[in-house]
């Protein structure tokens, strides 16, 4: 299992050259592909489960939204 590391996005007017826009950064990403690189996520429905990478646990809490752009721990 690969280490997770946050890094920080900045926000800002991009055509000032401050930072990055975060929708365009959102939008060209696909965020189960960076979060199946820390643990691997089944398709639930709508939305990908897993187990949570933050804690130990023996059921998947983790729960991604690839619509959406965002994940949640319930566990």
């Amino acid at each position: 299992m690969k280490t997770f590391t946050p890094t920080l996005i900045r926000s800002g007017n991009p055509s000032r050259g401050h930072g990055c826009d975060r929708n365009d950064l959102k939008a060209q990403t696909d965020i189960v592909s960076v979060i199946s690189d820390v643990t691997p996520l089944k398709k639930a429905g709508a939305t990908y489960k897993g187990l949570c990478p933050f804690h130990q646990e023996k059921t998947p809490s983790f729960n991604v939204n690839k619509d959406k752009g965002f994940f949640k721990c319930f566990g």
